[in-house]
């Protein structure tokens, strides 16, 4: 991984270089990890959350402590019948723990737009999934599993942040606990990107921006991975037929629930292909030699109906960020660049994993 404010005449070299290998070193089987981690996985189960799913359960140096779910792309029980029917169909061990059903705010907010009525693109008949779950909140499992694994524990949210703002306003002690955490939301505006609801709000910060904010005010080492890198490797319908080539029936169910992401993105945008905006951030984890990261504080725009939901990132080295109301603010990551040939790469050697395991 490189930050690109601290690049020295050496690295500038050798930044282009390793990048232009890295597609071919991700082609190979899946690079040596050194670091085994225990990660908790916050979903709101639409589709692209599907793939982050399969990756964390089959990545060799993930141990998948849970998989809590939130009403974010489908409501809260689509999101978690979604969650067990895909841990019914890989035999996944991790259990699936129901979260809040709504933002703390108490303003429903849900997404049929891209992820069809059932949250999984309406391609699966999931009537006889088993639905029972553990009788624990999700916000108490964070804190639980959290507090017993004291600084081993990455949380991995890719839904709105409402589980983790729960958890801090219950027991804000537990931040020092947490080893960090990737955030899949907003922007900083690298690369011209800012928002998908709004000119300025990424779907997943303006479901529940006074969440987000808490999550970007609390002390711990976190990572945002916005727009700016996620819409940067497009899934088309020829990359899915060739992942069902190599990873058998893996690969046909994520070109099956895809179809309606796809169709949907085609229809609004003009553009036929679908973002593994989830996945993105769970392989910021597992793979960060393939970003650049900036550091920054960030604040969630809570207020003004044009800005709601806006993620303002100011650079650490700025001078707004030691005056008031950023001096108190924690500095964070933010991604700016992904090599996207090296994430597709990886994204289908991480799914091929399931071709020889029992689904």
């Amino acid at each position: 991984m490189s930050n690109e404010n601290h690049i020295n005449r050496r690295g500038v070299l050798m930044v282009p270089l390793m990048t232009a290998f890295l597609p071919l070193l991700s082609s190979s089987p899946i690079m040596a990890q050194t670091t085994h981690r225990k990660i908790i996985l916050d979903v709101d189960t639409g589709v692209d959350d599907a793939a982050a799913i399969l990756i964390a359960n089959i990545a060799p140096s993930i141990e998948l402590l849970g998989i809590t779910t939130v009403n974010g792309n489908t409501n809260i029980y689509n999101a978690t019948r979604n969650s067990l029917f895909i841990k019914h169909k890989f035999s996944i061990n991790a259990p699936v723990i129901k979260g809040a059903d709504k933002p703390i705010n108490g303003i429903y907010v849900e997404d049929k737009k891209f992820h069809g009525k059932d949250g999984l693109g309406d391609a699966y008949d999931m009537s006889a999934t088993n639905v029972s779950i553990p009788n624990i909140t999700a916000h108490d499992f964070i804190l639980k599993t959290v507090n017993d694994n004291p600084g081993d524990v990455t949380i991995v949210s890719v839904g709105p942040s409402t589980n983790l703002a729960l958890a801090i306003q219950k027991d804000p002690s537990f931040v020092k606990n947490v080893h960090s955490v990737v955030i899949m939301g907003g922007a900083a505006g690298f690369n011209g990107q800012m928002g998908n609801v709004s000119p300025v709000a990424e779907f997943n910060i303006f479901t529940d921006p006074e969440a987000s904010d808490i999550v970007m005010a609390a002390d711990w080492p976190l990572t945002m991975v916005g727009l700016d890198v996620t819409y940067s490797a497009p899934t088309y319908d020829s990359y899915f037929d060739e992942l069902i080539k190599s990873a058998g029936e893996a690969g046909q169910f994520l070109k099956n629930i895809n179809q309606y992401y796809i169709n949907s993105y085609e229809k609004d945008r003009g553009v036929r292909a679908s973002n593994q905006h989830d996945s993105m951030a769970l392989m910021y984890l597992l793979h960060p030699e393939i970003f650049t990261t900036r550091r920054g504080k960030i604040k969630v725009s809570t207020e003004s109906v044009f800005s709601r939901g806006q993620t303002i990132f100011c650079p650490e080295n700025h001078s707004f960020a030691s005056q008031e109301g950023w001096l108190e603010r924690p500095v964070h990551q933010a991604c700016a660049t992904v090599n996207s040939d090296a994430f597709l790469n990886l994204f289908r050697r991480y799914i091929n994993m399931y071709k020889n395991k029992e689904i």
